[in-house]
């Protein structure tokens, strides 16, 4: 296992395993993350603790219902931080379905998808014509 005493660095490390799809790796690293961070206060923990790569790692680790709650207060936050009509909060919502689909929760899931989809959509749509124009400037 390798030491890592910065906890920003520790996260990071967690999300690239988590995307080469080594969640057991992933698990462990978090594992040494929340003894870093334990003493922190609430809302400063909260940026390590609750965001996508942590989230589908505990799922992809077998730890669907603390991948569920974690998603949920992620969920909570983005809400409460940029409201319902964000991609922020959309992304949230996507992480929470993948849970759900985790959990077998059909229902549910499709519900949190069907809420996430149209902003995700429509910030797609927003991005592709950024790129566009970008590309048009450049020529």
């Amino acid at each position: 296992m390798i030491r890592i005493s910065a906890p920003r660095s520790c996260s990071q490390l967690g999300a690239i395993l988590t995307f080469q799809r080594k969640p057991q790796e992933a698990a462990k690293v978090y594992a040494e993350l929340d003894k870093a961070i334990a003493t922190w206060e609430p809302g400063r923990r909260q940026v390590l603790d609750l965001n996508g790569s942590r989230i589908n790692a505990l799922f992809a680790s077998g730890q669907t219902e603390a991948g569920l709650a974690a998603a949920q207060e992620l969920l909570k936050r983005e809400v409460s931080r940029v409201g319902e009509k964000h991609f922020d909060t959309a992304a949230a919502r996507g992480t929470l379905a993948v849970g759900y689909v985790y959990a077998g929760r059909e229902a549910t899931r499709l519900r949190e998808f069907k809420a996430a989809i149209p902003m995700l959509m429509a910030a797609s749509r927003e991005n592709s014509r950024w790129s566009a124009a970008a590309d048009c400037a450049q020529r």
